[in-house]
């Protein structure tokens, strides 16, 4: 199963004056470079996690219901499931009927206990999975050393002479607070 992000955070993964205040920069002038910066720390970020920061809309295909179906990480809410019946008609699973099932790293769907998924006609897309994903919808919402790790790096990147490319003990100290974080296979 392939999940699409279809609708991005509208909310920055950190406050757009404590960015700016982060950088040592006055006024309002710098804002739409910060927020550019941000934007590209946290996507960064949240590929190397994989996890979701911001919250955001997700949807996924698969041929038939597996066992378990894999969400993208953290899954705030199951928005929609629809399926295609053996007779291929759309039909759409009450979100009441499944369950999530939160892990370290990831999150899966499985049927509600005592329900079993339906049978589907056989096609490429026969179940169509709807969630939002993320911490939630303020930066406040994001793990505290998430949320330091991208000032951190928004400081390095904003700034090289703060640090660049290079490793030192510092970058070493930021990639270290992501591990709690990173899913290893």
């Amino acid at each position: 199963m392939t999940f699409l992000c279809v609708q991005p955070p509208t909310v920055l993964a950190v406050d757009i004056r404590q960015a700016a205040d982060n950088l040592g920069v006055d006024g309002t002038e710098s804002d739409g470079q910060i927020a550019k910066w941000v934007r590209g720390i946290v996507s960064s970020l949240e590929k190397h996690i994989q996890q979701c920061l911001m919250r955001q809309t997700w949807v996924g295909t698969l041929r038939a219901f597996p066992d378990a179906i894999e969400l993208p990480h953290p899954v705030l809410r199951v928005v929609e499931i629809e399926y295609l019946d053996v007779d291929g008609l759309p039909q759409t699973l009450p979100v009441n009927s499944v369950r999530l099932l939160p892990r370290q790293y990831t999150t899966l769907l499985k049927p509600a206990r005592g329900q079993s998924w339906p049978a589907t006609f056989c096609d490429e897309e026969a179940v169509t999975v709807t969630v939002e994903c993320g911490y939630g919808n303020d930066p406040d919402d994001i793990p505290h050393d998430i949320s330091l790790y991208i000032l951190a790096k928004l400081v390095e990147q904003y700034d090289p002479a703060a640090g660049g490319e290079r490793v030192t003990v510092q970058t070493s100290y930021l990639e270290s607070m992501l591990n709690p974080y990173v899913r290893y296979a």
